[in-house]
């Protein structure tokens, strides 16, 4: 498997940050790591949007909170201008409820300012994840001579890829991660595709189940929910899921493939 390559010595952030004294702590912090990092950093929702317009960025860090202009309001946005670049949260004070709805909303990772020592290994990781993602997108495109590797790809990484055929309803490909994450081995799944399902919270089943329906049936393009795995020991994990339908060459419906990421691990504690 090809070796992914080092963290890049230069670093274009976009910032968005009213706080002149944290702007400036965060931009030592990242400076040691990245001595040729470049900052701009940005207050308002004009200028915020400007440098989305103006150029790629390889990170965007944001408060929570701006006057005049939310954070998830300045998430939609970079979303909408640069989808595939990493956007860390970073906040004085925050709860599960609004983690977990940034998370949903796209956001990469959610970071209390007060715990300066969780920066780099967070930049690090979206960066490495960022980069992994646009390689897999990349090698969908290419010939089936790429097929080894975005297998082993699948096999390794920590989000849940998967593939499930419609009639007969039946899982042909689901990557490691599964086990990790449901706590159910792969086998089993194959073997009875209805665990999968059973496994959701009882709350959130009937609206996990009706989204998928509506994603088979064509009425909404993609599948995307977030819904609480129970795991046989009784624990509970938070998915974040999103599939495509695929079609045959008479262009019926008869796959739906996507990944599953574990956002529990990614909430601040």
């Amino acid at each position: 498997m090809s070796v992914l390559p080092p963290q890049p010595e230069s670093l274009r952030v976009l910032h968005l940050e009213d706080s002149e004294e944290d702007a400036e702590l965060i931009a030592n912090a990242l400076a040691k790591d990245w001595p040729d990092c470049r900052i701009d950093r940005v207050e308002t929702r004009r200028d915020f949007l400007a440098a989305l317009r103006r150029e790629p960025f390889d990170l965007i860090l944001s408060d929570y909170s701006v006057p005049e202009f939310g954070g998830l309001a300045a998430l939609e946005l970079a979303r909408q201008e640069q989808v595939e670049t990493p956007y860390i949260f970073l906040s004085g004070t925050i709860g599960e409820d609004r983690a977990v709805e940034a998370l949903k909303l796209g956001a990469t990772d959610y970071l209390i300012k007060d715990r300066p020592e969780r920066l780099i290994p967070a930049v690090r990781r979206a960066l490495n994840e960022a980069r992994e993602r646009r390689r897999w997108r990349q090698a969908q495109e290419t010939p089936e001579s790429q097929h080894e590797w975005l297998l082993q790809f699948a096999e390794q990484s920590n989000d849940v890829f998967w593939c499930a055929e419609f009639e007969p309803k039946r899982f042909v490909y689901v990557s490691p991660a599964f086990e990790r994450v449901w706590g159910i081995p792969a086998a089993e799944l194959h073997k009875d595709p209805g665990a999968w399902e059973r496994a959701i919270h009882p709350i959130d089943r009937v609206r996990v189940r009706s989204a998928w329906d509506l994603c088979l049936s064509g009425v909404q393009p993609v599948f995307e929910e977030e819904y609480r795995v129970v795991r046989p020991d009784g624990s509970e994990r938070r998915v974040a899921d999103s599939g495509i339908a695929l079609r045959d060459p008479a262009g019926r419906r008869v796959r739906m493939s996507g990944i599953a990421r574990d956002v529990t691990g990614s909430l601040p504690t």
